[in-house]
């Protein structure tokens, strides 16, 4: 049962959507898409109003028609009124189809309420209580005006209106009272009120249509006020999508600028690439300038020794030499070969402290001091004789835990500079490079190394660690040594300082000891 009963409910939904549906539709007769809102409002109104109409006096003329047939009433003046009220309501649709609307507010404001209320006063079937309603008809039928006549445009046919339906309330009791005749009791007490009986049915209709106008009124001030915001609201959305064509296109344009920075940014990277490579060239030119240097006196001495030993050989196979100058020779060879062997020596420690610049490997624990001294072997040969090289290494110092290699090249990066800025300078006198470790008790280690060229201006301290930023002359390096040794020391969560001090040029490494488990 109460499926069934949900079923019923559904379908009496559907069928009141759909006499909705038809009774919006039939409304609509005569509209057209140049109608405005106005025009569309009054073709509604216009179509309910008759098709009611039609309906009521068409079915009401029926039963008029079967109860004379059926003689029980005879055929009368006041009769028409009803087929004459379907009649009209059909010709006004038909007016309304072709668009004709002023004619149909015409018949609606005034030949209907004609028909329909003075029909029986005409016929003179007037009885007492039409005097209580009758003068009070222009002042609910005075409603139906407001109705068709809103827009200012059509004000004077709302005044005139107006001004009839007020002459009908002025005249009604007249009307009555010479058509009723003096057979009604009522009329000698409306003829010894008349004063009353006119201000009350005319005040009632001032004071409707007053009331009825100001309501119009602050409905027309209203509506204007929607009008204004809508205009604004039109004004703001059209510039909104003037503002949002314009976004569009600028973020169209942001993504065409942003696709060309990706492609020079990726430019850019390969080139970075390209020259951090070249300074690491570069590095590896120092290197091998170095070990080169490095190792040709070694092998001088280890040449003139080998030469020497060769020449006392050759001497030794003379067979005139007797026994006490064979002992000499051999005397000879013995004091040649401990400056071979020095050289030997030294070149055995080159080559440690070049491998000890191609470890690659994960970060160790290496001494500070021991890397100083093999870089120091490897660049010191560009260090120039009238430099004074001072190094004062704590001995006690902790291990850091890094990569050698790292370090290494950011010793060689430093030093390098200090030497090009020495030679750079105009001070003659007084050349000197000092190199100094210490760990202080923060459990950190500190290089410092001082070099006596001119100072760094203060507005390029905070800019010789940035990329390609360099004062040398073209030729002389790209600015990506300090850079890269910066770096290298950020990586490993220490820090690298540039300052005037004394003097002299700072670069203040820090780095923190760190325990390897």
């Amino acid at each position: 049962m109460l499926v069934l009963g949900e079923i019923a409910t559904l379908n009496t939904i559907e069928s009141s959507a759909s006499m909705r549906d038809f009774w919006n539709a039939i409304t609509l007769l005569g509209a057209e898409a140049k109608h405005d809102r106005n025009t569309l409002r009054d073709i509604r109104i216009l179509n309910a109003i008759n098709i009611s109409f039609l309906l009521i006096f068409t079915i009401v003329a029926i039963m008029d028609v079967i109860i004379i047939f059926q003689g029980g009433n005879t055929w009368h003046l006041a009769s028409i009124k009803t087929p004459a009220i379907a009649v009209l309501s059909y010709l006004n649709l038909l007016m309304i189809k072709r668009g004709h609307f002023f004619p149909v507010k015409v018949i609606i404001t005034f030949v209907f309420p004609f028909i329909l209320f003075m029909f029986p006063v005409i016929r003179g079937r007037i009885i007492n209580e039409y005097f209580f309603w009758y003068p009070y008809i222009p002042s609910a039928l005075c409603v139906v005006p407001h109705l068709f006549f809103r827009l200012k445009k059509q004000r004077l046919h709302l005044y005139f209106s107006i001004a009839i339906y007020l002459l009908f309330v002025v005249i009604i009791d007249s009307i009555l009272i010479n058509l009723a005749g003096d057979d009604l009791e009522i009329v000698p007490i409306v003829e010894a009120n008349r004063l009353f009986y006119k201000v009350s049915s005319i005040g009632l209709f001032l004071f409707i249509n007053a009331a009825i106008l100001y309501f119009l009124h602050q409905s027309n001030q209203f509506e204007n006020w929607i009008s204004v915001a809508n205009t604004e609201l039109e004004e703001q959305r059209e510039v909104l999508r003037t503002q949002n064509e314009s976004l569009l296109k600028q973020r169209q344009e942001l993504g065409e600028k942003n696709h060309e920075l990706e492609q020079l940014l990726e430019q850019l990277r390969h080139t970075q690439t390209q020259l951090i490579q070249s300074e690491k060239m570069a590095s590896l030119g120092t290197l091998t300038s170095g070990v080169a240097h490095e190792i040709n006196n070694p092998l001088n001495f280890i040449s003139a020794g080998l030469q020497k030993l060769d020449e006392l050989f050759d001497s030794l196979k003379n067979p005139a030499l007797n026994e006490s100058e064979k002992i000499i020779i051999i005397n000879k060879c013995i004091n040649t070969l401990p400056g071979s062997l020095l050289g030997v020596e030294r070149i055995a420690r080159i080559v440690r402290s070049l491998l000890s610049f191609s470890d690659t490997s994960e970060s160790t624990p290496i001494n500070i001091n021991k890397v100083i001294e093999s870089t120091l072997m490897i660049v010191g040969f560009k260090i120039p004789k009238e430099v004074t090289l001072i190094k004062e290494l704590q001995n006690d110092i902790s291990e850091v835990t890094m990569q050698r290699e790292k370090i290494h090249q950011t010793l060689v990066a430093i030093i390098d500079n200090a030497i090009y800025a020495i030679n750079s300078s105009e001070n003659k006198n007084d050349k000197k490079i000092i190199i100094k470790t210490y760990e202080e008790k923060d459990k950190s280690i500190y290089i410092s190394i001082k070099n006596s060229g001119p100072s760094i201006p203060e507005e390029n301290l905070n800019k010789i660690f940035d990329p390609f930023f360099t004062t040398k002359p073209p030729g002389h390096g790209v600015g990506l040594g300090l850079t890269i040794a910066y770096k290298n020391i950020y990586a490993h969560q220490g820090s690298l300082e540039a300052k005037n001090a004394d003097d002299m040029v700072e670069m203040l490494i820090m780095l923190p000891v760190k325990t390897v488990n």
